[in-house]
């Protein structure tokens, strides 16, 4: 079992250890391989403004992340953030759970996306993994990284908007599926989106669409398909 929880000060040797050879290499940070210990410390724990480690049943460290605001002032609103994940605990989903964690704690924090300023193009794991949670690619900057082994290469940028917690969407045995988080006051200069208990029976789909405000009229020669989706439902709630 994996556990992601704040960083201590007690985990730095384990977490150098790891983000340490991954700088060096100079395949996938723009951090200068030549980076001291003491200024990747700097970088990874004393300026982001929250890091994190996730660890096994042992207490193991098999990965970390930071969290930073992605530009000051105006554009605080924004997070990015960098993952690490040990050679050893490599294949074990370690960074898609850390990237997910990161998304929850960006959203409590009141970072309303999340944006990669970097992500290099020969990194094709990196790049698809993100895909697969929700990033997209908005644009590519040629030759932006200079790759230790092949040169000059391009880098993406990768940006996703950030929805409500997952906790809002949690669900419940019993009557009703309530956030623990509907008491937490609303980020400064943003509004909270209204809250809704939703009755749980069996499973809820969450969908998003857009709303005008008007509404829909079915003509006339939808009556029988609207007769046999109702019929549908009646046997099965959730078609």
């Amino acid at each position: 079992m994996i556990a992601i929880q704040k960083f201590d000060a007690d985990d730095w040797s384990a977490v150098w250890a790891i983000i340490g050879p991954v700088i060096r290499a100079g395949e996938t940070f723009a951090y200068s391989p030549e980076i001291s210990e003491t200024e990747a410390r700097k970088l990874w724990v004393d300026q982001p403004v929250a890091t994190y480690v996730a660890k096994n049943e042992r207490g193991d460290v098999l990965g970390t992340y930071y969290m930073t605001a992605n530009q000051p002032g105006l554009g605080s609103h924004v997070a990015s953030c960098a993952y690490v994940v040990s050679d050893r605990a490599k294949g074990q989903g370690i960074a898609s759970l850390m990237c997910e964690h990161s998304q929850q704690m960006s959203m409590r924090l009141g970072f309303r996306a999340m944006q990669f300023n970097m992500v290099v193009a020969t990194n094709l794991a990196a790049v698809q993994l993100w895909q697969r949670l929700g990033f997209e690619i908005i644009g590519t900057l040629p030759d932006a990284f200079r790759h230790a082994s092949l040169g000059f290469v391009d880098a993406h940028i990768m940006y996703k908007r950030l929805g409500a917690p997952a906790d809002d969407r949690m669900v419940m045995n019993g009557s009703h599926a309530m956030s623990p988080w509907a008491s937490l006051p609303a980020p400064s200069g943003m509004r909270r989106a209204r809250r809704v208990a939703v009755p749980c029976t069996a499973r809820v789909v969450v969908c998003s669409g857009h709303s005008s405000g008007q509404r829909r009229h079915r003509s006339d020669n939808m009556a029988p398909q609207a007769a046999a989706i109702r019929r549908r439902r009646g046997r099965d709630p959730y078609p």
